[in-house]
């Protein structure tokens, strides 16, 4: 299954939308307005939180985001910190994670691999929509192949794009 991550085209917050395939809205990811670290939600369309993406408070050399997953209680837990040094993404795992990752910072156009174990369970990849082609924003596409994992590959798409677009929350 495919979706689409799509930057709204004016937003104060660093809003996004996902689309499925078929064009029906999936999830919403909402960022924050005040924020040190653009933090941004990933939605279920009630309103629920799944995901929280953030960016790493200080760096200096390599940008980096952590992914948070929410519990049926609201709780979070830190899952993994994705950071590019040398211009290729690592994954550092929190817990019982295996998460890995294969591409390096401008594969992102073409196509970043994610893993769980030796199990691909998605590509993330610029889409090239009218809107993206005249830079009035970025859109990603998402291939699940893992569906329990569809959240998350959501949620790495758009702390993937924070890193690319450079954003500080300065």
């Amino acid at each position: 299954m495919k979706y689409f991550v799509k930057n709204k085209i004016m937003t104060l917050r660093g809003s996004s939308y996902v689309v499925d395939e078929a064009g029906k809205e999936a999830y919403e990811v909402k960022g924050k307005f005040f924020t040190a670290t653009n933090k941004k939600f990933i939605r279920d369309l009630n309103g629920n939180n799944l995901y929280m993406v953030r960016n790493k408070y200080w760096h200096f050399i390599r940008k980096s985001i952590y992914i948070y997953k929410f519990d049926e209680n609201g709780k979070k837990q830190k899952l993994c910190r994705i950071f590019s040094p040398f211009l290729k993404w690592k994954i550092k795992n929190y817990g019982e994670n295996n998460f890995g990752i294969e591409g390096g910072f401008f594969s992102s156009v073409g196509g970043v691999l994610l893993k769980d174990g030796e199990k691909e369970i998605g590509k993330f990849g610029s889409n090239f929509d009218a809107a993206n082609f005249l830079g009035i924003r970025d859109s990603y596409q998402v291939e699940v192949y893992e569906p329990e994992y569809k959240e998350l590959l959501i949620a790495a798409a758009v702390g993937l794009d924070n890193i690319r677009d450079g954003h500080d929350g300065k």
